[in-house]
């Protein structure tokens, strides 16, 4: 495949697919229709672009996306602190975090009135009650960074909560169909390295790519585990 000329960030989709110009092979049209949990490809190929259409084309079944005010979540750089260098380098753990971090963006889109919830809510960290209660932190993405910014003690205390969020999200209060989309994971873990580039050794080099395939593999595990969890 050629790479896009033009990004799909510079492209309208309010306009109508049909006068949009783009191919449908075989794969395209395998992710289109079906359920699809993730993309993969390398830069240029159409990842974004795909991700919009498969959205548009999703919204207009009556699912609730999300985020509410963009066609996909991307964020420039996640927030790591590096003091996390030594929990992040077990990939399970980055499998909690993003499974934390899509529990809460889900609660927080679905409108119900969590705080009256006290079977759940009164047994919930602080931390993780201040997540809940502050509009700042709405997207998946915006999460995610804030919870890799966290010093250890209060992330360990955080994933805690895990199970009940996940018990709040199997609930009927969530929307029954519901689907993220979330872009550019990679870019984002490439972009917060950057300053560090010029100042690691070869183990802390190997340590940050393996960050960088963890962030995205570990998305995927998760955005798996969902499906199952609530299918």
């Amino acid at each position: 495949m050629k790479i896009w000329i033009r990004e799909a960030d510079e492209i309208d989709f309010d306009k109508n697919l049909e006068n949009i110009l783009y191919g449908e092979n075989k794969s395209v049209k395998k992710s289109l229709e079906q359920n699809t949990l993730g993309i993969c490809a390398p830069k240029g190929i159409g990842k974004t672009f795909l991700l919009k259409v498969k959205r548009k084309r999703v919204q207009e079944t009556g699912a609730r996306c999300l985020p509410d005010n963009a066609m996909v979540d991307n964020i420039n750089a996640f927030d790591i602190n590096h003091q996390l260098n030594s929990f992040l380098s077990e990939f399970k753990n980055w499998v909690q975090i993003w499974e934390y971090a899509l529990a809460i963006s889900i609660i927080k889109s679905s409108g119900f009135d969590f705080f009256k919830d006290k079977s759940i809510y009164d047994d919930l960290k602080k931390e993780t009650k201040f997540l809940l209660n502050n509009p700042i932190y709405n997207r998946t993405l915006q999460i995610m960074s804030y919870l890799l910014s966290r010093e250890k003690k209060e992330l360990t205390a955080m994933l805690f909560d895990r199970s009940n969020l996940l018990c709040f999200v199997d609930s009927d209060k969530v929307h029954s169909s519901l689907c993220i989309f979330i872009d550019k994971v990679d870019q984002a873990m490439s972009n917060q390295s950057i300053d560090y580039r010029f100042n690691r050794d070869f183990e802390e080099d190997v340590m940050f790519t393996n960050f960088w395939k963890y962030s995205q593999y570990a998305l995927h595990i998760a955005a798996c585990n969902f499906y199952s969890f609530l299918k």
